[in-house]
């Protein structure tokens, strides 16, 4: 039961990636035929790609991690026998955790003092900082749950 509440807490996280990235190319898209067929533009195509950017990256660390696909220098890890591989990955994945816990920590409190004070962007639409901000706890809280879980499960070989 864990395990299916923790795929879909993922595949959420996931999704929210992904619809971030297919935001990006929708913006930058109507960006173009604006500039080029109308000689307007959005006025907000870059600071929108970039909260996107933000809110992909975060929402994608936890997939890259559950696949094994973060914390991997193929030169080290295939020359380890496999005792050593587990143990070089639970000391990386330990430290990504604290890491993340502290990063998580300072970004939450980041995000509810741009809440707090109201802090809003300085582009042309003046978007509550907040709401872009958001997404970077939210995904490093997902990626800590992803390396909580790398820990918990048992390693397997990187080769196999």
């Amino acid at each position: 039961m864990l395990k299916r509440i923790l795929d879909g807490i993922f595949g959420v996280a996931a999704a929210i990636g992904d619809i971030a990235v297919a935001g990006m190319v929708i913006v930058m898209f109507s960006e173009i035929v604006m500039r080029q067929g109308f000689n307007t533009s959005l006025r907000v195509a870059d600071e929108v790609s970039g909260y996107l950017l933000v809110s992909a990256t975060f929402f994608g660390l936890s997939a890259a991690i559950r696949r094994g696909a973060l914390f991997r220098f193929e030169n080290v890890v295939t020359a380890l026998p496999l005792g050593l591989k587990r143990i070089y990955e639970r000391f990386l994945y330990l430290l990504a955790f604290g890491v993340g816990a502290v990063l998580f920590w300072r970004l939450y409190i980041y995000t509810a003092r741009s809440f707090t004070r109201g802090v809003v962007s300085e582009g042309y639409y003046a978007i509550p900082v907040w709401l872009v901000q958001i997404a970077m706890p939210l995904g490093l809280a997902v990626m800590l749950l992803a390396i909580l879980e790398r820990l918990v499960r048992p390693i397997q070989d990187p080769a196999s």
